[in-house]
């Protein structure tokens, strides 16, 4: 049948037409549809790698979370999460699932390497083919590597083998990246927690506790800001009044008028004591998707570990605060104020003599005034010599001018030994050491009767041992259970230095035999220890 009609011609035009519309329109929704699903699956993949590792009690539980997630969501033969310690040594690796050639059981040693350290330090691009020349691959497939880094500090680094003819996307690499800045906040907060169970005195190291938790607070939020389309976030810190901590997003977010707050997430400890609130500004957007609310929610909980680690390493600030103004106190009673109370004796015993004209007493009281005049002289120096808050030439040198100055004030004579490589101890640890030194040694001095002494610090193996330091008399010794003199305060005061700082602590004496006061400290204290 042949279509001349032109009525004919026209309707099946038309028909085309509607058709192909209707295609069009559902294409066109369908791409749409496709669009949103994949934003939709960008922001579930980011809030699930942040929601489920944030309750992580410790490191080991951090890392397999991680390795877990990452091995589910993406097409991965497995995953290595290196830890690095502040020099940037590699510690033991955790291996999820099938990995290169040589994992696990050599993965110590061929990080530990230079060649291969080297490399992955010095590395730009952070993925590789297996064709390529990466130390971590040794047959088919890829690597990515993700550095976790805080405040400028590489912390870890956590390298994912891709599965053969397999990839991740460019969306998906660039989720598992903001989610590595959160896991790194968290891994700083957890070694330090860690830290403060080994060792307090770590919690106050280098920085303010104050400054340390609003900057780790605001890294927070810089990171979480990467991630999420919003104007602005802030937190708002209990008890008030709390300057509030805040970061904005770009100008472009910005360039409507001021931000509409969207969402107050409550920021709280495990028992639901408030701490503060998180708050999220949209800016041009209506809200939050449901995947960024679980985000932010998840945020406020690691805020929360934050503020609670700043206020406890407050309190520890304080609790050395207090323990330092208590020693000064005692020192202050002991040495000045007992000088100071025999002075005003000798004063009123030379009133005395010159009232009844006795020539002879006065002028013996008068030159033992002068003698205490001259204690009380070396009592300050010595005072102010030990209030030194750091050593200016080395630990070895620090200790050689207390015994110096000791030398001055006793009639005992004391001796120094020292290993023949110093140890290189923190300040903290070696202001400690020295404290404790000065404690001992001041026992020696008005109590043991003592006619030699001698100060040591050695190791107890050439090879990697810990390091004891002893401080020995020849006096006449005590019973440490049942000293309930100054000494007993003295002798808790030191062991409390020394828990402070992560050592043990030990007295041996035994009445007529002389004392040994004895600290162990741990070979890793030493920082020439972790290189």
């Amino acid at each position: 049948m042949q279509l001349t009609n032109p009525l004919s011609l026209l309707l099946i035009g038309l028909a085309f037409l509607l058709g192909g519309g209707l295609m069009w329109m559902v294409m066109g929704q369908k791409k749409q549809s496709i669009n949103r699903t994949a934003g939709k699956q960008g922001e579930s993949v980011f809030q699930r790698l942040v929601a489920s590792t944030t309750r992580a009690a410790n490191e080991e539980r951090l890392v397999q979370t991680i390795l877990d997630e990452l091995i589910a969501l993406f097409p991965l033969e497995g995953g290595a999460f290196v830890p690095l310690d502040v020099w940037g040594k590699p510690g033991s690796a955790w291996v999820k699932g099938r990995a290169p050639e040589g994992l696990p059981d050599q993965w110590d040693q061929r990080l530990a390497g230079e060649h291969v350290r080297g490399r992955c330090r010095n590395c730009q691009a952070l993925t590789a083919e297996g064709s390529g020349d990466c130390p971590l691959l040794k047959g088919e497939g890829g690597v990515y590597c993700f550095p976790l880094i805080h405040a400028n500090s590489r912390m870890a680094m956590l390298s994912l083998f891709a599965k053969r003819d397999e990839t991740i996307s460019s969306d998906q690499l660039k989720q598992i990246r903001l989610a590595s800045s959160i896991w790194a906040q968290q891994l700083h907060v957890l070694r330090i927690g860690q830290a403060d169970t080994a060792a307090p005195s770590t919690l106050i190291q280098n920085n303010a506790a104050g400054d340390q938790m609003e900057d780790g607070l605001r890294l927070l939020l810089e990171s979480v800001l990467a991630a999420l389309s919003a104007a602005r976030l802030e937190i708002h810190l209990l008890p008030a009044p709390y300057t509030p901590i805040s970061v904005t997003g770009s100008s472009q977010v910005m360039a409507s008028a001021l931000p509409q707050a969207a969402l107050t997430i409550p920021i709280q400890q495990a028992d639901g004591t408030a701490l503060g609130e998180l708050l999220a500004f949209a800016g041009q957007k209506k809200g939050f998707t449901e995947a960024e609310t679980a985000t932010l929610q998840s945020s406020a909980q690691l805020a929360s570990r934050w503020i609670s680690l700043g206020r406890h390493k407050r309190r520890a600030r304080a609790q050395l605060i207090l323990q330092e103004r208590t020693l000064l106190s005692r020192e202050i009673h002991d040495g000045m104020a007992q000088l100071l109370a025999l002075l005003r004796l000798q004063n009123n015993q030379m009133r005395t003599a010159l009232q009844h004209n006795r020539q002879e007493r006065l002028e013996d009281l008068l030159n033992q005034n002068l003698q205490v005049l001259d204690e009380a002289f070396a009592e300050a120096r010595r005072a102010i010599s030990a209030l030194r808050s750091a050593p200016q030439s080395g630990l070895s040198a620090w200790i050689a001018d207390h015994l110096e100055e000791f030398k001055q004030t006793s009639s005992t004579e004391v001796q120094f030994r020292l290993a023949d490589s110093e140890p290189r101890f923190g300040e903290d640890v070696q202001l400690q050491l020295v404290r404790i030194i000065q404690e001992a040694l001041h026992n020696i001095r008005r109590h043991a009767r003592a006619t030699q002494a001698a100060v040591e610090l050695r190791r107890e193996n050439d090879h990697g041992g810990d390091w004891l330091l002893e401080i020995r008399d020849n006096g006449r010794g005590f019973d440490p259970l049942e000293s309930i003199d100054e000494t007993h305060f003295g002798l808790r005061g030191m062991r409390e230095r020394a828990e402070w700082i992560g050592a043990e602590f030990q007295v041996v004496s035994k009445r007529g035999e002389g004392c040994v006061v004895q600290v162990r400290l741990p070979a890793a204290l030493a920082e020439g220890d972790r290189a």
